[in-house]
C-alpha cells in the first residue's frame, strides 16, 4: 500500500487469475495489503479493474455448493508396504466433478472447491518437495488441487514447516488457485503469493471468501518482524469492509474449532470464538480445520450454529469431503451442511492414472530405502505402539529418546537429558523384518522439530512427580494425558496408589544422582515440538483434583533448533542398523512401576 492508502486505511481489489480447472467462467479478485490491524474505511478496484453489482434475485434462489476439505496431510493415497496405494483424493475428485456438472446446466447453481490448509506434511509424498529448491520435485497438495479444480486454499500451520523459501518455490511452481491468509504478516518470500481474502464471481453471484491462519504450532523463521497476528481484530476489521462488495461472505479458517479443543493447540481463538466476537450473521459460513474435528457428520447441528453463524470441519486425512448448501434469495442461508465419506466415493480413474500414478512411481524408491532391520520385541507390532505407549518402559521411546540426545550431542551440543511425548508415535511396525523410510515415515509421519528448554531441579523434580500421575492404569481406559518418556539420565520408580492422586514418583537420579541433591541446579533438555499438546483437556478436568506441573510447547521458555525429529531418527537408525537393541531399543530400568505399599 501507498503511504496515503496507509492514512486512510483502505484495501484494495486486483484481478486475479482463477484456477482453469476450478468453477466454470468464474471471475476472481484478490484483496491486497498488509493485515488489516486498524479498520478498514473502504476497498478501492485498481485502475481498470470493473467490479460486477450486487446478485439480483428474481423469485429463483441461486443455490451455492460449497466442498471442502481440510488438513489432508499429504494423504493424496494410504501407501504402504502391508495394503499397496488405496486412493483418497482420486474419490474426491469424481464427487467433485459430478456435482460441478450437476451445476453447469443450472442457470443459477453452482460450486466452490476449498482446502482449509495443512495441505504438506505426513504423508510419503512430503519427500518430493526436498530439502531446498535446487532438490524441488513437486509439492503434491498443490499439483493436485490445480488439477482437480480447487478454487482457494489457505495457509495452515503445518504449511510453514518446509521454511518460507520453499513453501514460495511450491507455491509459485504448483499452486494454480489463490493461498489465502489474512492475518499473516511481513514475510517477504511469500510477497504477493498469498491474499488477505479473494472474491469469486459465478453465474454474477459475488462469493467473498477471507482466509485466518493459526498462531499455534507456527514456526516462521523469515525475521523478526515476521507474524501471524491475532484473528480476532483482522476479521473484524475485514468482514464489514468486505461484505457490501459480496452477495455470500465465507471465512477459511484454520483456527481450530475453540480455545476448549483437545487434538491441537488453539491460540488467541477458535471458530467459536470467531464467531461469537463478529456481529450477528455477518458472515454466511466459517469452514474450520487445524482440530481435525468432524463437524455435522449427518446434518447441520445446531450447536454448531454460533452467533447466527453456520461452522463447519471436515475432519482430517481425506476420510471426509465436506458439503454445504447455500440458497441466495433476498439473503443468503445455509440450508445444509454435512460430511460425505471418501472411501464411498468411486475412484477417478483418468486423474489417478493422469497424475496420482506418476507420483507414485518417484516416491517408491525413497519408501523403499533401507534403514536397517526390526529385531526387538512385541510392544512395537500391532496397536501395542500407541495403546501401550503411557504404560511403563518403553523400548521404542527408550529408543528414540536416547537417539535424538546422541544425534543432538554429536552435532556439538551440550543438553542433559531428553523427553518425548508418549503419543509422538503414530504406527507400529513388522518384527524380524526389514526397516525401510517408508515404515519409519509412518511411526512419525509430521515435522516436528527439536526444541531446547531449561528446567531447575526443583522444578524438575515436580515434572517428574507429576508425569507419575499420568500413567495410564490397569483397567482404566487409555486417553491421552501427556505422560512423558526420559532419555536413561532420568530413573525412577513409579508408585502406584488407589488414586491416581496418590500416585508417586520415587528414588529420582539425574546421572545416577539423587534428585535431593540437584534442586538448585539448572538443566538443559531437548524435546519435540510436539509436546502434550493432546492433554490440555485431561489437565483442565483433573486440575481440581490435583496438582499438575503444566509443561508444553504452548507455554515456557524454549528454543526451536529447526532440526527435524524425524531426520535426526533417520540418521541414527541407519547409523545403528534398524530398531535393534545396539540402537537403544531395549528396557534398561529407567522407568519402574511397583505396586501400592510394596
Amino acid at each position: 500500500m501507498s503511504p496515503t492508502d496507509k492514512q486512510t486505511r483502505r484495501l484494495h481489489l486486483v484481478r486475479g487469475t482463477p484456477n482453469p480447472n476450478g468453477a466454470r467462467d468464474a471471475e476472481l479478485y484478490l484483496l491486497k495489503g498488509d493485515a488489516a490491524t486498524e479498520p478498514v474505511d473502504g476497498i478501492t478496484c485498481d485502475d481498470g479493474v470493473s467490479f460486477p453489482p450486487a446478485w439480483q434475485y428474481d423469485h429463483q434462489p441461486f443455490r451455492l455448493k460449497v466442498l471442502h476439505f481440510n488438513d489432508l496431510h499429504g494423504n493424496i493415497s494410504q501407501v504402504s508396504r502391508r495394503y499397496g496405494n488405496n486412493p483418497i483424493f482420486s474419490r474426491m475428485v469424481s464427487y467433485i466433478g459430478q456435482a460441478r456438472m450437476a451445476a453447469e446446466h443450472t442457470p443459477n447453481g453452482a460450486v466452490l472447491v476449498f482446502s482449509c490448509g495443512d495441505d504438506i506434511i505426513g504423508s510419503p509424498y512430503d519427500t518430493l518437495v526436498g530439502a531446498a529448491p535446487n532438490s524441488y520435485q513437486v509439492h503434491a497438495g498443490y499439483h493436485f488441487y490445480s488439477h482437480a479444480g480447487v478454487d482457494a486454499g489457505l495457509l495452515g500451520n503445518h504449511e510453514f514447516d518446509l521454511g518460507t523459501r520453499l513453501l514460495a518455490h511450491a507455491i509459485r511452481t504448483d499452486a494454480h488457485f489463490p493461498l489465502l491468509s489474512a492475518n499473516l504478516s511481513n514475510v517477504p518470500s511469500l510477497k504477493e503469493l498469498y491474499s488477505p481474502a479473494a472474491i469469486f464471481v459465478v453465474k454474477g453471484l459475488r462469493v467473498g471468501v477471507i482466509g485466518l491462519t493459526t498462531p499455534a504450532e507456527m514456526r516462521i523463521r523469515e525475521g523478526a518482524g515476521s507474524a501471524i497476528l491475532n484473528p480476532l481484530p483482522i476479521a473484524q476489521n475485514l468482514v464489514p469492509a468486505l461484505k457490501p462488495l459480496t452477495d455470500v461472505l465465507i471465512i477459511l479458517s484454520h483456527l481450530g474449532k475453540s480455545l476448549n479443543s483437545a487434538t491441537a493447540p488453539v491460540r488467541d481463538a477458535g471458530d467459536m470464538e470467531l464467531a461469537n466476537s463478529l456481529p450477528y450473521g455477518s458472515v454466511d459460513l466459517i469452514i474450520g480445520a487445524h482440530t481435525h474435528d468432524a463437524m455435522n457428520e449427518t446434518g447441520l447441528q445446531i450447536e454448531n450454529v454460533v452467533n447466527g453463524i453456520p461452522i463447519v470441519q471436515a475432519g482430517y486425512g481425506g476420510r471426509y469431503l465436506g458439503e454445504a448448501h447455500i440458497a441466495v434469495r433476498k439473503a443468503p442461508a445455509v440450508l445444509d451442511a454435512h460430511l460425505n465419506f471418501t472411501a464411498n466415493m468411486p475412484v477417478d480413474e483418468t486423474f489417478e492414472r493422469a497424475f496420482v500414478e506418476p507420483l507414485l512411481e518417484k516416491i517408491q524408491p525413497v519408501l523403499k530405502q533401507p534403514l536397517g532391520r526390526v529385531t526387538v520385541g512385541r510392544e512395537i507390532i500391532g496397536d501395542a505402539v500407541c495403546d501401550d505407549c503411557a504404560y511403563g518402559e518403553s523400548a521404542l521411546h527408550n529408543l528414540i529418546t536416547d537417539g535424538l540426545l546422541e544425534q543432538y550431542r554429536a552435532l556439538g551440543n551440550t543438553v542433559n537429558f531428553a523427553v518425548l511425548d508418549s503419543a509422538g508415535l503414530r504406527a507400529d511396525l513388522e518384527p524380524d523384518s526389514e526397516l525401510t523410510y517408508g515404515d519409519w515415515l509412518r511411526v512419525m509421519p509430521y515435522a516436528d522439530t527439536l526444541v531446547v528448554r531449561q528446567i531447575g531441579g526443583a522444578e524438575l523434580k515436580a515434572l517428574i512427580q507429576d508425569n507419575a500421575r499420568r500413567i495410564d492404569i490397569s483397567g482404566q481406559p487409555h486417553i491421552d494425558r501427556g505422560f512423558l518418556h526420559f532419555s536413561q539420565e532420568i530413573r525412577y520408580v513409579v508408585r502406584m496408589g488407589e488414586r491416581r492422586s496418590q500416585i508417586t514418583a520415587e528414588d529420582i537420579t539425574v546421572n545416577g544422582v539423587p534428585i535431593e541433591q540437584l534442586l538448585d541446579d539448572n538443566f538443559t533438555f531437548i524435546c519435540t515440538s510436539f509436546l502434550r499438546g493432546f492433554a490440555a483437556r485431561w489437565e483442565e478436568q483433573t486440575a481440581k483434583e490435583m496438582a499438575l506441573f503444566i509443561i508444553n510447547a504452548r507455554v515456557g521458555k524454549g528454543s526451536d533448533t529447526g532440526l527435524f525429529v524425524r531426520d535426526l531418527m533417520l540418521e541414527h537408525l541407519k547409523k545403528h542398523g534398524g530398531i535393534t537393541e545396539p540402537a537403544g531399543a531395549r528396557h534398561d530400568g529407567r522407568l519402574q512401576v511397583a505396586p501400592s505399599g510394596a
